[in-house]
């Protein structure tokens, strides 16, 4: 089965045992339409067609860390950080609909959170997701803390969760 994104062409292999090359790097203005198209291939499963502007507002203030994940060239995922009141906070973290499940995000998430400890003091780090991508952060150390049944669509919870330092270094990611 073959997906389209941009001018990539990628083959998807029922193993998962393909390696992907991926880079991470500091978004870029040039990099907004790209992450942009990331953000409509999850949705409405993952994000509600109603926040896309948001999320362009988000890309134009660049008040964030942000990272972008590139692979041959191609803008498949990005996320964000910050730190609020001295709990750091993980914010629009995406990867492209036709990479789920091929390690993308997991690779995404690991390089924000252990920037995030890195760069700060803070012992704990939460964020805002669905319950469709709670149980993937759930796999490294991430609880619930609330749930708001509808909190970003009519279809789409707001899943409180978080992870202490110690639970992340714990948990081998």
């Amino acid at each position: 089965m073959g997906h389209r994104f941009g001018r990539l062409r990628y083959r998807t292999r029922l193993h998962r045992t393909r390696c992907l090359i991926m880079n991470i790097r500091t978004c870029t203005p040039a990099d907004h339409a790209q992450c942009l198209r990331v953000f409509d291939s999850n949705t409405p499963r993952y994000f509600a067609p109603a926040e896309r502007a948001e999320f362009a507002s988000f890309l134009q203030a660049a008040t964030t860390d942000f990272l972008v994940l590139e692979h041959e060239g191609v803008v498949v995922g990005c996320g964000g950080w910050y730190v609020r009141a001295s709990e750091g906070r993980l914010c629009w973290g995406m990867i492209h609909q036709a990479l789920h499940r091929q390690s993308a995000g997991s690779a995404l998430l690991r390089a924000r959170i252990d920037r995030l400890f890195s760069a700060t003091r803070v012992d704990r780090v939460g964020l805002e997701t669905s319950q469709h991508s709670a149980p993937f952060f759930a796999r490294f150390g991430f609880v619930i803390d609330g749930v708001e049944t509808g909190g970003f669509a009519e279809d789409i919870d707001c899943v409180r969760m978080s992870v202490s330092r110690h639970s992340w270094l714990l948990s081998g990611a």
